[in-house]
């Protein structure tokens, strides 16, 4: 009962509760809670409460999911490396070969 504020304390000990801290942390308990109920909406705690939350959970979780997913894509589009095989230059080569006759059958 740190936090307790008794209206019924006399004047003078006010101040003393100032200086220690008391009496502010009960009034700013109540914004914080409001704070926990998210997005305007008001807290509640029974069974549509929860199935509402865990609704919530989900869908964050699935979002979470498929950014992750996503990520992973990217930096694996990212970070492999490229190469080619042997036959990929054989291929590259013969059809440079075929480009050089076609220009130089074009020329004559």
């Amino acid at each position: 009962l740190q936090y307790y504020y008794s209206s019924s304390e006399d004047e003078d000990s006010d101040h003393e509760d100032k200086d220690r801290g008391r009496g502010a942390p009960a009034s700013s308990s109540v914004p914080a809670e409001a704070e926990l109920a998210g997005e305007g909406i008001s807290v509640n705690t029974g069974p549509k409460g929860v199935i509402n939350d865990w609704r919530r959970f989900k869908q964050l979780e699935t979002e979470q999911r498929e950014e992750q997913c996503r990520e992973m894509e990217r930096l694996i589009k990212k970070l492999s490396m490229t190469c080619r095989s042997h036959l990929d230059e054989e291929e590259e080569q013969q059809k440079q070969k075929d480009l050089q006759e076609k220009i130089s059958g074009k020329e004559r």
